[in-house]
């Protein structure tokens, strides 16, 4: 059997043609689509309260200077539960 230059360039183009069908059926996304977030009414109302709480300052300052005056006189004192207790948890957190 005789194989000719012909025959070679129809191969060639069959494939070509065979490997861009192949290229054309992928499927395009109709349009691009995005991302939607609907917040229930408590969440909305939860994400106003932290807004606020953000608007007050972390130090305050009437109580510091509660805290050094009673410092200051000797008078500060903490009682001995609360004292146990943060010893307590503590110790069970590095356990």
């Amino acid at each position: 059997m005789k194989i000719e230059r012909k025959t070679y360039a129809e191969i060639a183009r069959t494939y070509l043609n065979h490997i861009g069908d192949k290229n054309r059926k992928v499927k395009k996304p109709d349009a691009l689509t995005s991302d939607t977030v609907n917040l229930s009414s408590e969440a909305r109302e939860l994400q106003g309260l932290i807004r606020k709480a953000a608007e007050y300052p972390e130090i305050r300052p009437a109580r510091v200077e509660q805290l050094q005056q009673e410092l200051a006189k000797g008078t500060y004192r903490i009682p001995a539960e609360k004292i146990a207790e943060k010893l307590l948890e503590n110790f069970r957190e590095k356990r």
